[in-house]
């Protein structure tokens, strides 16, 4: 037999297509693919009218901000990320059950807060209010289920879509909702997540993806699988090393130096300082390495000689700044930053060195969606740092310069002190006593 292909009109959904009379089975033969017709063979009853679905379920994950939707952001630590996936209601007609369900997988850095809710948003605007419909409750009727399966923030299975077909004038439970006419509106599933100190550092930035299987044959039991939608959101930090000026082609590090990190910005929030902390050992933990006898440092002791050390994180939860020493490595981590202006100062220089002055260090955040590379840029006291470690964190050495130094106490300086303090207080006296005389003569 021959084959008829109707061309020439856009098939919307739910749209009437009138046909000559005779046996049709319909087929898609472009689009998706993945979506079979609910009417597959039809009669010869005359003014026969066919229903096609022209739309297939998809889905939408975004990150919710003050100016709009996205698929990127930056943050730190202890910074909200709100989160938003939508899909559409489906028409259900011609199933007798149906498979619809969401899950979410967000990374170890962010943190999920429990919050969940999934409407549909009858007005379009973006949030619950009058007039759209909590699907935890329509009529008595709940429409999903939550768990948690392994590898995933949440798994919404919904239930009850049977309900949503095209000819169906009945109400939803005991509700005035007749069902079918939520078919095709927005499903809004929102909800946050808190940045946390397991964020990834630098470009590689944290995703959260979502993704939807349903049913795409009413005649079996074959679902289709959405490709996984993302977002993602960044964090950054600054990598300092301490060195004695002079020494950048061959650093000569330095122990014993503070510094404070100040949030200049008030987007600024809390800040992750990671350092080396000499005797302050967890036994069992992965954060111990050691310097062996040579210098170097590695996860395992080699031997004789080798020092232990364990990597110390701090986080500050009530002020924009923080503040760390550099241990044996000379090393010092202020992580989990967001882009805005810092100052950083040296409080406290180690033996025998100066203050280093302070700097103001711009951070600044590259949208990846409208400027891919690089995702940051750092200036320093106005001069561009190009230097990144391999995750594209700032890095930077801080130079100490040798000052003059007194002579240690409890050394033979201090006794020659010691000595000439003696020295003026005895012939201070002796001039005392020698000015009596000479009065009473």
């Amino acid at each position: 037999a021959a084959t008829e292909t109707i061309s020439g009109t856009t098939i919307d959904a739910y749209q009437d297509v009138s046909v000559p009379l005779g046996y049709y089975i319909i087929g898609e033969v472009s689009g998706s693919g993945s979506q079979v017709s609910a009417v597959m063979l039809d009669t010869t009853t005359a003014g026969v009218t066919i229903a096609l679905k022209a739309n297939t379920p998809g889905i939408e994950k975004k990150i919710v901000t003050s100016s709009g939707l996205t698929d990127y952001t930056e943050g730190d630590i202890g910074d909200t990320v709100h989160y938003q996936i939508s899909s559409k209601v489906p028409d259900t007609t011609g199933f007798n059950s149906y498979t619809y369900n969401v899950s979410d997988a967000i990374s170890s850095g962010l943190t999920y807060q429990d919050d969940l809710l999934v409407f549909v948003d009858m007005n379009g605007s973006g949030t619950f209010d009058t007039g759209d419909y909590d699907l935890s409750d329509i009529g008595g009727v709940s429409f999903y289920s939550v768990t948690a399966p392994t590898g995933y923030t949440f798994l919404i299975t919904f239930e009850n879509f049977t309900q949503f077909k095209a000819q169906n004038n009945a109400t939803i439970g005991t509700s005035t909702v007749v069902a079918k006419s939520l078919i095709g509106k927005t499903i809004l599933i929102q909800y946050s997540a808190k940045i946390n100190e397991n964020a990834i550092i630098g470009d590689a930035g944290n995703p959260n993806g979502a993704k939807l299987e349903y049913s795409n044959d009413p005649q079996g039991s074959t679902t289709t699988t959405t490709v996984e939608d993302k977002t993602y959101t960044y964090v950054t930090g600054i990598d300092l090393t301490k060195i004695v000026a002079g020494t950048s082609s061959n650093p000569v590090t330095l122990a014993g130096a503070t510094f404070k990190l100040e949030g200049v910005d008030p987007t600024v929030t809390n800040i992750v300082v990671t350092f080396v902390e000499n005797d302050a050992l967890v036994e069992g933990t992965d954060t111990i390495y050691y310097k062996q006898a040579d210098g170097s440092y590695s996860t395992t002791s080699t031997g004789a000689g080798a020092t232990k050390y364990e990597r110390n994180v701090q986080t500050t939860t009530s002020s924009y700044s923080a503040t760390a020493t550099t241990g044996a490595d000379g090393v010092l981590t202020f992580n989990g930053l967001s882009q805005g202006t810092y100052l950083l100062t040296e409080t406290d220089a180690p033996d025998g060195y100066m203050l280093a002055a302070p700097a103001t260090i711009v951070i600044t955040w590259n949208d990846p969606a409208t400027n891919p590379t690089p995702i940051w840029s750092y200036t320093m006291d106005g001069v561009e740092v190009t230097t990144k470690d391999g995750n594209g964190e700032m890095k930077i050495n801080v130079d100490n310069t040798k000052g003059h130094e007194l002579p240690s106490t409890g050394g033979i300086g201090t006794t020659i002190f010691y000595i000439g303090g003696l020295v003026l207080i005895v012939a201070a006296g002796l001039l005392l006593i020698l000015r009596r005389k000479g009065k009473a003569t």
